[in-house]
């Protein structure tokens, strides 16, 4: 199987579904979205229930991880006034009869990295300087870490690290891409697909909806 690793949402659910709809190939790949589904674009709440749509309709192929702004709307969805970007993603998902408790429960359950012998994916990637990688609060950790990578011995794919250029970055150092191309700023959604062995096959990116741009 061949993976699709899609990088930061943030909201832009048109974006999202296109790219899913025209380049992702259910037959051969796994989906996984490297966190932060949430926040920022205009369109949080659909891109939630359609992922969960996803979810349904391919249990054992789609995966999505958690990302610092799954994390946030974790811990501050219930203290209003404590974060303008939660408070309008909580909205949002209010005015589309979305169950908050359930939302959190999924959220909640989100793994922090999908791994095979030649690949990790994660948020933001492992640290050279993390003794505790996986901790939810730990500043380097796979959730926040915004120092550089450690050279693990595969190739890692993290997003988290927004690419003011619009363009996928690649590190030989670290053997690492990051794929957080700054969708909801209106520049454009990446993914890369890989094989099984972490070989890059295409880089593939589709332009911001103009529906999704705040």
């Amino acid at each position: 199987m061949n993976i699709l690793a899609v990088g930061d949402v943030h909201g832009c659910y048109h974006t999202f579904k296109q790219l899913v709809e025209e380049h992702w190939n259910p037959e051969n790949e796994f989906l996984i979205q490297v966190g932060d589904l949430i926040n920022k674009g205009r369109n949080s709440g659909k891109v939630y229930a359609y992922a969960r749509r996803l979810q349904d309709e391919y249990p054992y192929q789609v995966f999505f991880l958690k990302g610092n702004h799954e994390e946030r709307f974790i811990k501050l969805h219930n203290r209003p006034g404590v974060d303008k970007l939660i408070d309008k993603c909580k909205k949002d998902f209010v005015k589309r009869d979305i169950n908050i408790k359930r939302a959190l429960e999924w959220m909640k359950a989100l793994p922090l990295k999908w791994e095979n012998p030649s690949i990790l994916i994660t948020h933001a990637g492992i640290s050279p300087f993390s003794k505790d990688p996986y901790g939810p609060n730990a500043r380097r950790g796979v959730l926040h870490n915004r120092s550089s990578l450690k050279n693990i011995g595969k190739v890692q794919v993290h997003g988290h690290l927004l690419l003011d250029k619009g363009e996928p970055a690649y590190s030989s150092e670290s053997n690492s891409w990051c794929i957080d191309t700054a969708a909801w700023t209106g520049k454009k959604l990446t993914a890369l697909r890989l094989n099984y062995d972490g070989q890059i096959l295409e880089k593939i990116q589709v332009n911001t909806h103009p529906k999704d741009i705040r």
